[in-house]
């Protein structure tokens, strides 16, 4: 999805008591009291990376890792392909080296994740990328996929995948779904967040309530090339126009932004501890305290945790608008993040893909 982007961010963090549906009872006031300014940490290479559309930082190395977005591509039934190729760059996003895929076949990827790879030695980790899009509307639920990669501290010119996993959003009465953001828990299992929204236009497309997926660790650690699709489960759903809508603050600062563009994420990341997980959507961005290994999200997770604590965090127009916005990953520390953007030279030429960074420097 291409769209006008513009940033600010709304923090709010939770703690569950008891695994069970998310009522006012078991939420805790813990939300960021303090941001620090908003700046800039490198940039990306927009002759390489032109359509940035996922981030991930290593823990081993000072790394960062990058996936384009799709182009058009007539031999793809869809009409649409991501070349096989990673890409990795310094913390600066400098120095990009390029790697390719072996035997793999990609659609449209939208984001990636790092994390475990839960193999046989502790300390291996691994990239994961999420082939999820829907290829401009031509893609059906059943042709996404995860690339598992290890990861190597000298990566040769190509490596082959882990494994590559077919999978199928669960899903009632629909054969397509979007998608672009996906994250992974310290346990080992694996996120998706769903894209929801009728697009008619810049001014009249309408967004709906977010669908998260999991797939449990064993089911991907197990799988076998020979397996079938694996089907990830329904695990409840986020609407975000429940932070985003009734902002006062958003509607007189950016009234020529429709609220459909704060309402659909485009990348999401979940902290090295589990404790929380960060959603990105075109115009801004949420934090939610929750540990999503401690039970599916109920209808009314975002309205309940909004009564409880929310915070909008407004972001200076000129300089922290990213032209649009699909990728986010916490730094290192967990109290930060960085996000980044696809380049568009035709609707934004003077505006580069920059890598910023926001620091909490006070929790309440």
């Amino acid at each position: 999805m291409k769209s006008f982007i513009n940033t600010f961010f709304v923090s709010t963090f939770l703690v569950l008591a008891a695994i069970a549906s998310i009522t006012s009872t078991n939420l805790v006031d813990a939300k960021c009291l303090k941001w620090g300014d908003t700046y800039k940490v490198g940039q990306l290479d927009e002759k390489i990376l032109n359509e940035a559309s996922s981030i991930a930082i290593s823990k081993n190395y000072n790394r960062l890792y990058h996936m384009n977005d799709s182009i058009k591509d007539t031999t793809n039934p869809t009409g649409y392909s991501t070349a096989p190729y990673f890409y990795y760059t310094d913390d600066l996003g400098s120095k990009t080296t390029k790697v390719k895929i072996n035997n793999v076949s990609l659609t449209d990827v939208e984001d990636m994740t790092y994390g475990s790879c839960h193999s046989k030695v502790a300390e291996d980790r691994c990239i994961f990328i999420a082939d999820i899009g829907i290829a401009r509307g031509d893609r059906k639920n059943v042709s996404k996929q995860i690339i598992i990669i290890k990861e190597m501290k000298n990566f040769p010119a190509s490596v082959d995948p882990i494994v590559v996993i077919p999978i199928q959003l669960q899903i009632e009465n629909e054969q397509k779904m979007d998608a672009e953001s996906i994250g992974i828990h310290p346990d080992g299992d694996l996120y998706i967040l769903s894209k929801n929204y009728h697009y008619k236009g810049f001014k009249n497309s309408k967004a709906f309530a977010s669908n998260l997926f999991r797939l449990k660790k064993q089911k991907w650690v197990d799988y076998k090339k020979s397996d079938k699709t694996l089907t990830m489960k329904n695990y409840g759903t986020i609407d975000l126009s429940d932070f985003f809508s009734n902002s006062k603050n958003i509607k007189v600062r950016y009234p020529d932004f429709p609220g459909w563009l704060y309402q659909v994420p485009t990348s999401m990341d979940i902290s090295k501890d589990g404790s929380k997980f960060i959603i990105l959507t075109y115009l801004g961005a949420i934090e939610i305290h929750y540990d999503l290994s401690q039970g599916e999200l109920s209808p009314g997770f975002a309205k309940s945790l909004l009564q409880k604590s929310a915070s909008i965090l407004q972001f200076n127009k000129e300089f922290e608008i990213q032209t649009n916005q699909e990728a986010i990953a916490y730094s290192k520390d967990t109290v930060s993040f960085i996000y980044t953007s696809e380049y568009n030279a035709k609707k934004f030429p003077g505006k580069k893909p920059l890598i910023l960074k926001r620091k909490c420097l006070s929790h309440k």
